[in-house]
């Protein structure tokens, strides 16, 4: 498990920062990524097995304008405050980072299902989401998955951790496979390994531009 472990933190490392103080601990143990990483990840995540307990997975109609306007509006909090906190206006704590973060991946996960579906043709019939009451109750169970983590620290470290790893990759599949079936490229029976196949070279270059480019540049600068 340790083996494991070890692998999360390295791919955590790829698009994080992992500073210890802004990431969440659980068992004494910091997740793999920091809170606010934490929370879009986690948020994607949950949107994901949401829309899939729904049978909504294979949705090809975008939210309709009020509900798409609310999703981008519950963006904004994670924008101001990462903002603001980084430019010194105010200070910010993990739980605000978790919660805005968490509101930030939630819309991305719902407008990233029906892109890949979505029929120019104009015949798309199965909303994503079904209206405010779907998005409210999808809005509950995500502020009560954050509560839970940072207050009884039910959840493993490995449910955790594992839940926010899948949401990473679900975003960089899901945007790989929406390229390749709107540029309906390959055998569409085999786009979903096609899409695999990218999040491993894009994996591949976080790592080239982490551990080597932004090393170098750091050396270059004396840091």
């Amino acid at each position: 498990m340790d083996i494991i472990s070890k692998a999360y933190f390295f791919i955590g490392s790829l698009v994080c920062h992992q500073i210890r103080e802004r990431t969440i601990y659980i068992g004494e143990k910091p997740l793999p990524f920091c809170a606010r990483d934490t929370g879009i990840y986690l948020g994607i995540f949950i949107a994901l097995i949401y829309c899939i307990s729904r049978r909504k997975l294979k949705a090809d109609k975008v939210p309709s304008t009020r509900t798409g306007i609310l999703l981008v509006m519950l963006t904004v909090p994670m924008m101001i405050d990462a903002v603001s906190s980084y430019a010194s206006i105010r200070q910010t704590n993990n739980t605000v980072r978790l919660l805005t973060g968490i509101f930030f991946g939630m819309p991305i996960a719902l407008f990233l299902i029906p892109a890949a579906n979505y029929k120019v043709d104009g015949s798309n019939r199965l909303k994503v989401i079904d209206g405010g009451t779907d998005l409210l109750l999808l809005s509950f169970i995500n502020v009560l998955a954050a509560f839970i983590i940072l207050k009884f620290e039910i959840p493993s470290w490995w449910t955790v951790s594992t839940a926010c790893l899948s949401g990473l990759v679900f975003i960089i599949s899901r945007l790989g496979y929406t390229v390749i079936k709107l540029l309906n490229l390959g055998n569409p029976e085999r786009r979903g390994v096609y899409s695999l196949g990218i999040t491993a070279v894009i994996f591949g270059m976080l790592y080239i531009f982490k551990y080597y480019v932004i090393e170098w540049i750091m050396y270059q600068i004396g840091i």
